[in-house]
């Protein structure tokens, strides 16, 4: 990955590009991030701007400027194929993770898709005090503490919400063809 990515590696590891090594193999944990880690203090990752502690005990991702939110429920994020990104939609006005409608026959304003590393990566460390790897520096190795993240924007163009509006606006226009709303 240094060599096909090495912008994204430097920003993995907390390194520059200059310092990267020649290959994967040689990539270590910071150990400074993971003593801060170790010492309590939580990864932050933007969402639109806005920071969000990562709080695995609490399955959420807690605004850091707002103690009254609810939070991002992580357990409702749904995780790529791949097993390394989680998935939600999430309002920009309400800063809220939202529920999509599956009949839904119009585009919601305000909403976006937000895309954000899977928990070993968003909080390594709350992952392997879970499973007792706290000690095994491998894990941060391949999973290295990273304390400020920042998420992806996927506008709605690129989510399933077009091809969705599109379904079930034919299928509706269709019921209504047919007469009193049933469909053969």
């Amino acid at each position: 990955m240094v060599k096909l990515d090495p912008e994204a590696m430097a920003a993995k590891f907390n390194l520059t590009v200059e310092d990267l090594p020649e290959n994967d193999a040689l990539l270590h944990c910071d150990r400074y991030l993971l003593d801060q880690r170790k010492a309590g203090r939580l990864p932050v990752i933007s969402i639109e701007g806005s920071g969000f502690f990562v709080d695995w005990q609490r399955r959420l991702l807690l605004p850091c400027d707002d103690n009254r939110h609810p939070g991002l429920d992580i357990e409702k994020m749904v995780l790529d194929r791949s097993y390394t990104r989680m998935f939600f939609f999430y309002d920009r006005n309400k800063r809220q993770q939202i529920e999509i409608n599956p009949a839904m026959t119009t585009v919601p304003e305000n909403v976006v898709g937000i895309e954000v590393p899977a928990i070993e990566f968003l909080d390594p460390y709350a992952l392997a005090l879970q499973y007792g790897w706290q000690q095994q520096m491998g894990w941060f190795d391949l999973h290295p503490v990273q304390l400020n993240l920042k998420a992806r924007t996927v506008p709605l163009e690129q989510t399933i919400i077009p091809d969705l509006v599109r379904s079930n606006t034919s299928r509706h226009q269709m019921k209504r063809k047919k007469g009193f709303g049933l469909l053969r």
